[in-house]
């Protein structure tokens, strides 16, 4: 049987291994709303969760134009498509699927494909994730994610220096325990992965065209 929790990267030199949120970009460079939501958020879950109502009013008043105040939004779907990963990181998936569900592009699909993953229905998961295709954010999960690591390689997770979404809802899919190593590393996968998907879409948003 091969250990699971070699995968990260940075393991052994973060706070990952103990359950331990770990940071890749601060929240506050996405600007007061954003950041405000993103600090008040639980952690990352691979299942469902529970919804946060603590911070459902905050949620409700959520809008692009308020979210990227100071801005000039050259992407709409892009800029909606951080509101969806926005109440999905807030574990109201219901709410991220209606913005998701309405986004034809590859990143509305991948933002799809998480919140069904996570449901769980990993059929309708696949389903989305064969929409996306390729994406930019699998680059830079398998930067985040050790390539060379042999255990990466023996779950299938990086394959010839390319990440596998669907292995990855395999994966999740072992993942019942909470206490279980599985678990916890398909957690601490879900939150790197909702973090460059969302700084992804934050920039293509605002990005001139």
């Amino acid at each position: 049987m091969y250990s699971i929790i070699g995968i990260i990267k940075f393991y052994y030199s973060s706070p990952l291994h103990t359950g331990t949120p770990v940071t890749i970009y601060p929240a506050n460079q996405y600007g007061d709303v954003f950041a405000q939501l993103i600090e008040a958020a639980p952690t990352t879950e691979v299942a469902a969760g529970k919804a946060n109502i603590d911070s459902y009013a905050a949620l409700q008043q959520l809008r692009i134009e308020t979210a990227f105040a100071g801005h000039t939004v050259s992407d709409p779907d892009a800029a909606a498509a951080c509101l969806s990963g926005i109440w999905l990181l807030h574990n109201y998936l219901d709410q991220s699927h209606v913005i998701s569900q309405d986004l034809h592009c590859c990143t509305g699909s991948f933002w799809h494909g998480i919140m069904h993953r996570r449901e769980p229905d990993y059929g309708n998961s696949a389903y989305w994730f064969r929409k996306v295709d390729e994406h930019p954010v699998f680059g830079d999960l398998v930067i985040q994610l050790s390539p060379d690591n042999a255990d990466t390689t023996a779950l299938g997770l990086i394959c010839d220096g390319q990440w596998d979404p669907f292995a990855f809802i395999d994966l999740c899919a072992q993942a019942s325990d909470p206490a279980d190593e599985t678990t916890k590393l398909c957690q601490q996968i879900t939150s790197v992965e909702w973090q460059l998907l969302f700084d992804y879409c934050y920039h293509l948003a605002i990005t001139p065209i």
